[in-house]
């Protein structure tokens, strides 16, 4: 019987060291936030794929260079990817540069905006907007345009949008570990 025992734990000793040694060493997969993710490739199909119209506006009279301005007052901003050259200003910081580098013969660049993030599930719905802005005062702080403009407008300092830029809207579907996604549409303004 003490052969027997001597057997089975010598048997489960070598099963166990067996088994340990030959352990799978391939690389796990690192868990990433979704969020970042799906920024991500939503800013690679906007840029590289060239997927987001007038494109060359971000660029054309910026006064950071090559940097694209982002219009970005959410929480989200932490998950921006940080290969790409941003310049991250809220909308009054927009509006003052704007009304800075703005004249009747240049305008002032366009400019990103995450138009929407809304997830349900395990799908995102993502839209981005290449916007322009007018600044409706000029550097002396004298208005741009006559009285009833100016009313209308509520004497804001800027005008957003307009017709200007466009955008591209992204669905992005979870499957297990995997991201799907897949373009929605695009607008141009």
């Amino acid at each position: 019987m003490r052969l027997r025992t001597l057997s089975i734990i010598i048997l489960t000793l070598t099963f166990l060291v067996d088994t340990g040694c030959s352990v799978d060493n391939t690389n796990l997969k690192v868990a990433k936030n979704d969020t970042t993710e799906v920024l991500k490739i939503l800013i690679d199909s906007a840029f590289y794929h060239e997927r987001l119209p007038d494109f060359s506006a971000l660029t054309r009279n910026n006064p950071f260079g090559d940097t694209i301005i982002f219009k970005f007052d959410s929480i989200l901003v932490g998950h921006l990817p940080t290969n790409a050259k941003f310049k991250l200003l809220t909308q009054d910081q927009i509006c003052s540069l704007a009304t800075q580098h703005y004249n009747d013969t240049t305008y002032f660049c366009n400019f990103l905006i995450l138009n929407s993030f809304k997830k349900v599930d395990t799908t995102y719905e993502v839209s981005l907007q290449n916007q322009c802005v007018m600044p409706l005062f000029g550097k002396n702080g004298k208005p741009r345009f006559d009285n009833d403009f100016m009313k209308r407008h509520n004497y804001s300092t800027c005008m957003f949008g307009m017709m200007c830029g466009g955008g591209m809207g992204m669905v992005f579907i979870k499957q297990a570990d995997t991201l799907k996604a897949k373009i929605d549409g695009s607008w141009s303004d």
